[in-house]
């Protein structure tokens, strides 16, 4: 990002999601691509457009640099989370300083006690200054394999 430019960062709203899908798509599947089969595209897109989940893009000027999609999740506990589900795009070091303070606002004007962000290794390294810890390692083989 040039120091001139300015990083924009958008909350889609779900009847505009059509219209952005083709520009966001790849970002969403790049960490699709990384979920353990977890994760399918048309579903994230349905539940974008259903208001079960929110778009956030980054982007400087007219390019979208990022896309995440948040969900909150409630469990029987009563315990309250906002989910990061996706993560991709590029430029990464650029804004997440400035993504991780509306991530919080968004936390808090839905009720969640905690933020929760599952992602490959990388991840924290690069959310440990925004105050982000590891609280689960997870750990997977296929059944059958030795």
């Amino acid at each position: 990002m040039m120091k001139n430019e300015e990083l924009i960062v958008s909350a889609i709203t779900p009847k505009m999601i059509p219209l952005i899908w083709d520009n966001v798509s790849h970002m969403v599947q790049m960490a699709i691509d990384h979920s353990n089969g977890e994760l399918d595209l048309s579903e994230i897109y349905e539940r974008l457009v259903k208001k079960e989940m929110i778009m956030l893009t980054v982007s400087v000027g007219f390019k979208i640099s990022a896309a995440l999609t948040i969900e909150k999740r409630s469990f029987a506990s009563g315990k309250n989370i906002l989910n990061v589900t996706t993560a991709g795009g590029s430029d990464l070091a650029d804004w997440l300083d400035t993504v991780s303070p509306l991530i919080d606002q968004l936390a808090v004007e839905h009720g969640c006690s905690e933020i929760y962000i599952v992602g490959r290794a990388g991840w924290i390294k690069a959310l440990k200054d925004s105050g982000y810890s590891k609280i689960h390692t997870v750990v997977s083989k296929k059944v059958g394999e030795i």
